[in-house]
């Protein structure tokens, strides 16, 4: 036998004995797998260790086991967490893979090392002597971080990528685990960096929250909320009225987070934000960010300096344009920091964040200094409207073009409070990319995750945040075949007729369209949540295993309150368009009050949609004041509270009017830029029928609030009549209520109200009766008008008010 065949036939049976070995063939024990731990790890690399532990050990039960470098000898496979690997300093592959100087902070290296085993396939190159490791060489694989958070990252990633492992949803009944287990390790290294450094999403409140979004790659790294408020020295606010905005007719002496602006234009106020801004940069070297986020309010300074900025008025989304006050007072504070000789060695690395959000969306007219990072706020669930859609598009180009060095995006992945499924993985599919195309690199989406209902967005979002080239269809197919297995189809149909209903709604598109209306209701009617119900149905009967069958009912019970919400809303909206309801029409509402009440439950008590359907209650219309009942003011709009006949936004601006005298009528509007008031027509009211000589008309305003106050004493109960009709249409509302108050001014008791429902209506009387609770000191009865659409149109005409004297 020659010599070269014999030797190919040892190298075959060697060769033949390490795979045996490896796959535990021929009653062989199967390789174990060490998951060796750094000797000093920090927290997240320790954090890494037990992930790997965990879920490898369902894998691959009984056989993966934890060791720390350098205390026992390796004989198998194994997985290097952090830098304590073995080192080979000959080998250039894995000295060039292990450096990770270039990678963003959250990026890391997979470092791969395989033991030499022979060749054992036909050769295709001429013979050549063989070439044996050193003695001892072992099978392993090291995930090196840029940054110890860099290492639990790449833990994480290796088990979504390599061994199939799958996080759907919070809680354990989200774990998905590969059907059939992969090799041990995988075949080569690399290295790998998210593609937005800030991956955000939701509000995560709870750990097993927290855990689903590390285990998916999320992370956060920069402050870009409301935080002026915090910034400021209230003290020294007080002390200088130069700082303090002009509003509601008065200097305001204190910031807060939800209060009017401060004076931005304040060179005083600027100068102290960005000795405050030094010095929290200070005392956080870690810290790559401060935020001058302005306060959650569009109450702004009404001085002449303000003023002269900002009129006559520009209109971006149908709202006034504060852009360049607040990129302005941003770009003083940044100049003052990052220009201002040591401040721009000092800070070169960090940056100033700042929200351009409801009115400063727009692109200011002035240039940013390149640390400046803006978050674009936009809800991009409205891309339903195509021009909705374009013009974002075009936004977010032109912020791309103003030269600073981050862009940041702030979407509403909003769940809860909406009852309804909101569900638009197409929309995220695409915007995501297009935002990392044009420049932004840090996304944070607000919400609170309706279980269930907005789990595939979610899911389908963080796979896009570390991973943007991945393809999203390919990504939802993934995740309905691994969450719902046999029963993929009906829940992906399910999933797919709630995409529908959101993306075919009328336009125009809103930000968060719906948030505090119950109108949404109209996207899901009863045949709908017939055919949606049905589906779960279908799903149910197709599940073989309890996992299954549970994650469908995490499912089934979200979409029980939409049904709830959605019958409840009929009832509503028929009962609300009457004149007159009868005692048989208030029991069936009553009847469907308590089930609403118990699903009210957790998150669910912040859902105004859902408060407006409990505390609404149209069941008084046509009733007549009780017996004993004293009138305290009768209201016709005889004489308005504008100073024109007709008011446009170009002519009021928006804030406060009071009518003279105490105790009288208060208007509160915000300016946009369709806001038109008007006296009604006085043929057009004596043509339906209507009296007197007044009628206030509301038209596209975005929110209107007449008020009036009166004390509590001595009154038992209250009775409101309203006269309203009108247009609604998407998410507008209109409706009067009676709240009670403490001497302090904190309300008491309920809500009370009625409304108007979607829809044309001709004249009804909006009606109220309320028990003033005990201990009340004052009542407010209040109109309002909010989210009026393009033809929507509001009369209020007529308003009386009795009060029933404790008895």
């Amino acid at each position: 036998m020659p010599v070269r065949i014999f030797f190919r036939l040892c190298l075959f049976a060697v060769a033949g004995g390490l795979l045996l070995s490896e796959a535990g063939a021929g009653g062989a024990e199967p390789e174990k797998l060490s998951i060796v731990a750094p000797a000093d790890p920090a927290k997240e690399e320790a954090q890494a260790v037990d992930l790997l532990t965990e879920t490898l050990g369902k894998i691959y039960p009984e056989r993966v086991e934890v060791v720390t470098g350098g205390e026992v000898p390796l004989t198998g496979p194994a997985i290097f967490v952090g830098g304590d690997y073995p080192g080979y300093p000959a080998d250039g592959e894995t000295a060039r893979c292990a450096s990770a100087d270039a990678l963003d902070e959250d990026g890391f290296t997979l470092i791969r090392h395989r033991p030499w085993r022979p060749k054992v396939g036909p050769r295709r190159v001429g013979y050549r002597p063989l070439r044996l490791r050193p003695a001892g060489a072992e099978d392993w694989l090291a995930i090196v971080g840029a940054t110890p958070r860099g290492t639990y990252y790449g833990a994480a990633w290796l088990l979504r990528e390599h061994y199939g492992v799958q996080w759907l949803f919070p809680g354990e009944d989200g774990l998905s685990l590969p059907e059939t287990a992969p090799a041990l390790l995988p075949r080569s290294g690399r290295a790998v960096e998210p593609s937005f450094e800030e991956r955000r999403l939701g509000h995560s409140l709870s750990p097993e929250q927290k855990d689903w979004s590390l285990r998916n790659g999320l992370g956060s790294r920069f402050y870009y909320n409301h935080n002026l408020h915090r910034l400021t020295d209230q003290q020294l606010f007080k002390d200088n009225p130069d700082w303090q905005s002009e509003a509601w007719g008065r200097r305001t002496n204190r910031v807060t987070g939800k209060g009017p602006q401060p004076d931005l234009l304040s060179p005083g106020y600027q100068a102290h934000i960005g000795q405050q801004a030094a010095k929290s940069l200070d005392e956080h070297p870690g810290e790559q960010s401060v935020s001058l986020g302005i306060t959650d309010s569009v109450t702004f300074d009404r001085s002449e300096r303000t003023r002269s900025v900002v009129e006559p008025f520009r209109y971006f989304r149908g709202r006034p344009d504060y852009s360049d006050v607040i990129f302005g007072f941003t770009n003083a504070v940044a100049l003052q920091l990052f220009e201002d000789g040591e401040g721009g060695n000092k800070y070169a690395d960090r940056v100033l964040t700042q929200l351009a959000y409801y009115y400063a969306e727009e692109v200011p007219q002035i240039e940013l200094q390149p640390q400046i990072m803006p978050w674009l706020t936009s809800d991009r669930a409205q891309w339903f409207d195509p021009e909705v859609r374009a013009g974002d598009e075009a936004l977010i180009r032109r912020w791309e073009k103003t030269g600073v060095n981050k862009l940041g995006s702030w979407d509403y992945y909003e769940g809860i409070p909406f009852f309804i499924p909101r569900h638009y993985p197409t929309v995220i599919g695409e915007s995501l990319p297009y935002l990392h195309t044009h420049g932004v690199r840090s996304f944070f989406a607000e919400g609170l995750r309706n279980p269930g209902l907005d789990d595939p967005k979610y899911w389908l979002a963080a796979q896009l945040l570390w991973d943007v080239d991945k393809a999203p269809a390919v990504l939802m197919d993934e995740y309905f075949e691994r969450c719902y297995g046999e029963a993929a189809v009906p829940m992906r149909r399910f999933f797919d007729l709630c995409e529908q209903a959101w993306m075919d709604q009328p336009p125009p598109g809103r930000w968060i369209k719906y948030f505090t209306a119950p109108s949404q209701a109209e996207l899901f009617p009863p045949e709908l949540c017939r055919e949606l119900r049905a589906c779960l149905d279908d799903a149910q009967a197709l599940a073989e295993s309890d996992l299954i069958r549970r994650r469908i009912a995490r499912v089934s019970d979200s979409f029980a309150l939409t049904e709830l919400a959605v019958n409840r809303y009929q009832t509503w909206r028929r009962l609300a368009s009457q004149a007159r309801v009868t005692s048989a029409d208030a029991a069936e509402w009553l009847a469907t009050e308590s089930a609403l009440n118990r699903a009210m439950t957790g998150q669910w008590r912040r859902s105004l949609p859902l408060f407006f359907l409990l505390r609404s209650n149209p069941t008084f219309r046509g009733t007549e004041p009780p017996e004993g009942a004293e009138p305290v003011l009768v209201e016709s709009f005889g004489e308005l509270l504008i100073p024109e006949p007709v008011v446009t936004a170009r002519d009021y601006p928006g804030l406060v009017v009071n009518k003279a005298g105490e105790g009288e009528w208060e208007l509160t509007l915000r300016n946009c830029e369709a806001l038109r008031l008007a006296q009604s027509s006085q043929a057009a009211r004596e043509a339906d029928g209507g009296e007197g000589e007044g009628g206030l008309r509301v038209e596209g305003v975005e929110y209107f609030r007449l008020e009036r106050s009166l004390s509590c004493a001595g009154i038992g109960q209250l009775y409101l009549r309203a006269w309203a009709r009108g247009k609604l249409s998407g998410d507008a509302q209109v409706f009067a209520s009676v709240r009670f108050q403490d001497a302090k001014g904190k309300a008491m008791g309920t809500w009370n109200m009625d409304a108007l429902p979607f829809g044309e209506h001709g004249w009804l009387p909006l009606t109220v009766l309320a028990d003033s609770p005990a201990g009340a000191a004052t009542a407010s009865i209040t109109l309002v008008v909010q989210n009026q659409g393009p033809g929507d149109w509001i009369d209020w005409d007529d308003i009386a008010l009795y009060k029933v004297p404790v008895r």
